[in-house]
């Protein structure tokens, strides 16, 4: 059940941090347009942009260090063998995979499909190449950062649960 839980987590926050990458294309155009005239601070666009950069920036990494951190330390005080670390990892990367793969291919079939957005036709190929990127590397990151949750929830509670009797000296 905690690899389940560990695959739909993962599966979930692939998808928060799909939409963290895919936001900034949408979000910076729409600003530009409105020309910041509705928030009374910061003064310019240019200010907004650089605000919006910097939270969009921050959430990706609460979401794709932080929080992947968090699951893998949940799922590390209950494992026991070294079989569960690694269908562990291979749930965390799929999940991830899979979380991040399906908004990036409905964002990438709507900008082909419509053909609006940050997308061009002369750009679909490089476009198509650095997601692919991105989604490998989302995977990567899944799998390594859940590893280390995961060691760090291990070590945490073999400490707690050491055994606390006296050693005694061979002479």
């Amino acid at each position: 059940m905690t690899l389940t839980k560990s695959g739909l987590g993962a599966a979930l926050l692939g998808g928060v941090l799909a939409a963290f990458h895919i936001a900034p294309g949408y979000i910076i155009p729409w600003l530009i347009a409105r020309d910041g005239v509705s928030v009374p601070w910061p003064d310019t666009t240019a200010e907004m942009i650089t605000l919006s950069q910097g939270l969009v920036g921050t959430m990706r990494f609460v979401v794709g260090i932080g929080v992947v951190f968090i699951l893998g330390y949940w799922a590390g005080g209950q494992f026991e063998l070294r079989q569960d670390y690694r269908q562990f990892l291979f749930a965390v990367g799929i999940g991830g995979l899979i979380g991040y793969v399906i908004p990036i291919l409905l964002f990438f079939l709507y900008a082909v499909i419509v053909e609006t957005g940050p997308l061009h036709n002369e750009q679909l190929g490089v476009t198509a190449i650095l997601l692919t990127g991105r989604a490998v590397g989302v995977a990567i990151q899944f799998v390594v950062i859940g590893f280390a949750g995961a060691a760090f929830a291990t070590l945490t509670t073999s400490t707690q649960h050491s055994d606390t009797t006296p050693s005694q000296s061979i002479e």
